[in-house]
């Protein structure tokens, strides 16, 4: 069927996006960026860049005294982050220590 109708490029992508399944994809892609603007430079810094393993964020940290504080920031971390991408993509998140081998 043809469209007569003007559709917007955004409309467009969208239709685009959810037709090939992508969405689940850009969203976790959203919460890693969410993540950076949340943490913010100087707390982005001290962690190293995040990962998504099926619905949890992964964030790797230092120090064990940042990883106990965001550990206790968690759940607002968590709302924050499912607020700027706009869905619930992420349940869990993670922050784990990095090994670093011995000097």
């Amino acid at each position: 069927m043809k469209r007569t109708e003007p559709q917007s490029i955004g409309e467009v992508m969208r239709q685009a996006i959810d037709s090939l399944n992508m969405r689940e994809g850009l969203d976790k892609a959203r919460a890693v960026d969410a993540w950076q603007k949340i943490a913010g430079q100087h707390l982005g810094a001290a962690c190293g860049r995040p990962t998504v393993r099926g619905n949890m964020l992964i964030i790797p940290v230092d120090s064990a005294a940042l990883r106990q504080e965001l550990n206790l920031r968690r759940s607002s971390i968590l709302r924050d982050i499912n607020a700027r991408v706009g869905s619930e993509i992420i349940s869990e998140i993670r922050f784990v220590g990095t090994r670093k081998p011995w000097a």
